[in-house]
């Protein structure tokens, strides 16, 4: 077991997180300008 796997894995999933934060906040932004 090395660290770095694990560095890895913690910024794949933190910029999925991130990109899906980016996601909802778009369409949450559009939904508000819809209606």
């Amino acid at each position: 077991m090395s660290g770095e796997t694990d560095n890895l894995n913690v910024a794949g999933y933190t910029l999925k997180a991130a990109t899906l934060a980016n996601l909802v906040g778009m369409i949450t932004a559009l939904n508000v300008q819809n209606s």
